[in-house]
């Protein structure tokens, strides 16, 4: 996929929900972990981590694809 004009590899159940997602919901805007968070960046992702509870109890939304 493309983001802010690079290209990104992801694994094929992401793939799967971007597609029906954006099918069956219209969003085109989504916050996905392994693609916001930078996975190498031990230090940026156990922060991020951290922060889930975080995040996700202040969403307006929050989809779980079990895929």
């Amino acid at each position: 996929i493309e983001i802010d004009g690079q290209l990104h590899s992801i694994r094929d159940n992401l793939l799967s929900f971007l597609q029906v997602a954006r099918r069956k919901l219209g969003f085109v805007w989504f916050w996905i972990d392994a693609l916001c968070i930078d996975q190498i960046n031990v230090a940026q992702r156990t922060r991020q981590v951290q922060q889930m509870g975080l995040i996700f109890s202040s969403a307006t939304e929050v989809i779980a694809w079990l895929g």
